[in-house]
C-alpha cells in the first residue's frame, strides 16, 4: 500500500493530479497477491478440490462478472494494437489487467486444491478460515483492481461517467462481501460451465467493443455530391467575400504529380461560414475556420446559429461543437488529420472535442496546440510570443487531458508536431530543427534550402509523403509556398496554390 501512495503522490507535479484510492488499493493488492504466491509455493503440489466453500457465491459471481468485463476491455486494446497505433500506457494497463485476472484465478484455485495438513479439528478449521479470508480478499481486491485498471481507449466522456459509476458500485459490493467470514460448509456445484462461458465470451465482447468504439481505417463514404465532390485543399477569404474552399481537381489523386494544369482547381463558397468577426477592441478579423488533413472536414462559425460546427464535406452533414457564442469569445479551432478530434483554443483555456460523439475533455494549461491526433495532444503553456516573453513549457497530454510530460520551450519560434506526435519540427531563419516532443531535446538539424526569405518559415501542414508545407516571405519573385523535407532541408515550390492567399487555411496537401 505504501508503494501505491508513493506512486499517487509522485504524480502531484502534473496539473491533472487527483487523490484517488485506486493506487493504495492496487499497491496493497499486489503485495497481498505476491505474499499468497510465496505461500502457494511452500504449500506443496495441488490435488483435487477439497469440496469446502471458500467464499460466498455472490462474491465469486461478482468476480466472474468483473473478470469477464475488464478482461474483454483489456483484450480489445491488445487486439486493436495489432491494427492501429495504441498508446503505450493503454497497452501497459491492458497487460496489467489480464495479469490480475489470471493471478486471482490461479491463486484461488490453489487455495481450493492445496491439501490440508493433518491435525486436530480446530487447527484444520483455523487453516481453512485463513484460506477463506485469503480467497475473499483476493476476489474483492481483484474485482476492484481489475474493474478500474481496464484501459479506457475509445471511451467517450459519457461512457466514462457510466463506467465510473458501475466501477464504484461493483467495488463497494465486492468489499462489503469480504466483511463477514465464510462458515465451514460444503461447496455447491462448481462454476466450471460459467467460467468456460465467461472465457469464451471475452473475445466476443472484445471484438464488439472494438467495433463500437474504433474508428474504421477506411470509413464507407456516402456518394459524393456537388459542390463537395473532391477533397478540400485550402480555404481563403477576401474582403467582401465568403470563405472559398479550393478542392482537388477532377480525376486527380493526392499522390499524382502536380503541374501548372492544377491551377484549374474546382471549389465552392462556404456561404454560412462567418468570414469577418468583430474583435474586442472594435476591429475585425477573419472568421474561425479549420480544415482536416484528409480534406474531408471543415470547422467554421455558422452565421445562422452562432455555433462552431464541423461539416463532413462529402455528404454535407454537420454537427454542433459549441452552443451559441458571442463574437468576442469564439475559440480558434484546429482539426486532427482525420477530422475525428477538434481542439478549441480560447482565452479561457483549450478543449478537446470528439467530433463524432461530442465528448469533451479539458486540456489544462494549454494555450497553443502544435499537434493533435489519436495519440493525444502536443501543445505549449503560452501563446506564440516575441523575444523576452515569460517562460513557456512544451507539454504532451493523453486523449483524456492528463499531462504526460513537460519541457522548456522557446515560444518565439514557429513549430508543428509530426503526425505521430513523437517529434516537433521547429523553424529558425535558416534551419529545420527536430525535437523530441516529450523532452524538448534536439534530435536533428538540417540547413534550409529555401529561396532567400525574411524570418523563419511558418509551418502549415503535412503532405501525403511526409514533407512540411511552409509559408515564407521571399526576398524576390519566388513563391510564398514551399514543401520542405525536415530531415534534409530540401524544398520545392508548391504547385496549384494561388500566391499569395489571403488568410489561407490548408487541408489536404498533395
Amino acid at each position: 500500500m505504501g508503494v501505491g501512495f508513493a506512486v499517487m503522490f509522485a504524480q502531484a507535479p502534473g496539473e491533472s493530479f487527483t487523490v484517488s484510492p485506486f493506487w493504495p488499493i492496487a499497491g496493497w493488492f499486489c503485495g497481498f497477491a505476491a505474499a499468497e504466491m510465496v505461500l502457494a509455493r511452500r504449500g506443496g503440489p495441488l490435488g483435487p478440490p477439497l469440496g469446502l466453500r471458500l467464499a460466498p457465491p455472490r462474491a465469486t459471481g461478482l468476480w466472474v462478472f468483473a473478470a469477464m468485463v475488464s478482461g474483454a476491455i483489456a483484450l480489445a486494446s491488445v487486439l486493436r494494437s495489432f491494427r492501429t497505433e495504441v498508446e503505450l500506457a493503454e497497452r501497459g494497463w491492458a497487460v496489467f489487467t489480464l495479469v490480475v485476472v489470471l493471478a486471482v484465478n490461479l491463486l484461488v484455485m490453489g487455495l481450493r486444491r492445496r491439501p490440508l495438513r493433518a491435525g486436530p479439528a480446530d487447527l484444520v478449521s483455523a487453516e481453512w478460515a485463513m484460506r477463506s479470508r485469503s480467497a475473499r480478499l483476493l476476489l474483492a481486491g481483484g474485482t476492484i483492481v481489475a474493474i478500474w485498471s481496464a484501459p479506457g481507449g475509445g471511451w467517450s466522456s459519457q461512457a466514462e461517467s457510466i463506467r465510473s459509476l458501475i466501477g464504484l458500485v461493483v467495488s463497494l459490493l465486492a468489499w462489503y462481501m469480504t466483511l463477514s467470514p465464510e462458515r465451514l460448509t460444503q461447496a455447491g456445484r462448481p462454476l466450471r460451465w460459467q467460467v468456460v462461458a465467461a472465457v469464451l465470451l471475452m473475445p466476443v465482447l472484445a471484438a464488439g467493443w472494438n467495433a463500437a468504439v474504433d474508428e474504421p481505417d477506411e470509413q464507407p463514404q456516402s456518394p459524393l455530391t456537388e459542390p463537395y465532390a473532391n477533397a478540400a485543399l485550402f480555404a481563403y477569404v477576401t474582403p467582401g467575400s465568403p470563405w472559398e474552399i479550393a478542392t482537388m481537381p477532377d480525376g486527380r489523386e493526392p499522390d499524382d504529380e502536380w503541374d501548372e494544369s492544377t491551377w484549374d482547381f474546382g471549389g465552392f463558397s462556404l456561404d454560412r461560414a462567418v468570414a469577418r468577426l468583430a474583435t474586442g477592441d472594435g476591429g475585425r478579423q477573419e472568421g474561425p475556420l479549420a480544415l482536416s488533413g484528409d480534406g474531408h472536414h471543415v470547422v467554421y462559425l455558422d452565421s445562422v446559429t452562432d455555433r462552431l460546427v464541423v461539416q463532413h464535406l462529402p455528404d454535407a452533414t454537420r454537427r454542433d461543437l459549441t452552443g451559441p457564442l458571442p463574437a468576442h469569445a469564439v475559440p480558434r479551432p484546429l482539426l486532427s488529420h482525420d477530422g475525428r478530434l477538434a481542439a478549441l483554443v480560447s482565452a479561457t483555456g483549450t478543449e478537446l472535442v470528439d467530433t463524432a460523439t461530442g465528448g469533451r475533455t479539458a486540456l489544462p494549461g494549454v494555450r497553443r496546440v502544435l499537434g493533435l491526433g489519436p495519440y493525444g495532444v502536443v501543445g505549449t503553456t503560452g501563446h506564440r510570443a516575441l523575444p523576452g516573453a515569460p517562460g513557456t513549457e512544451l507539454v504532451t497530454l493523453d486523449p483524456r487531458g492528463r499531462v504526460r510530460s513537460r519541457a522548456p520551450f522557446d515560444p518565439t519560434l514557429p513549430a508543428l508536431a509530426t503526425q505521430d506526435g513523437r517529434s516537433l519540427i521547429v523553424f529558425t531563419d535558416d534551419e529545420a530543427v527536430t525535437m523530441d516532443a516529450r523532452t524538448g531535446r534536439v534530435t536533428d538539424r538540417a540547413a534550409l534550402k529555401l529561396p532567400r526569405h525574411h524570418g523563419p518559415p511558418e509551418p502549415l501542414g503535412w503532405s501525403a509523403e511526409g514533407r512540411l508545407a511552409v509559408l515564407i516571405e521571399p526576398d524576390g519573385d519566388d513563391g510564398h509556398y514551399h514543401l520542405v523535407d525536415p530531415g534534409t532541408g530540401r524544398s520545392s515550390p508548391m504547385k496549384g496554390v494561388m500566391d499569395k492567399l489571403d488568410h489561407g487555411v490548408f487541408g489536404l496537401i498533395p
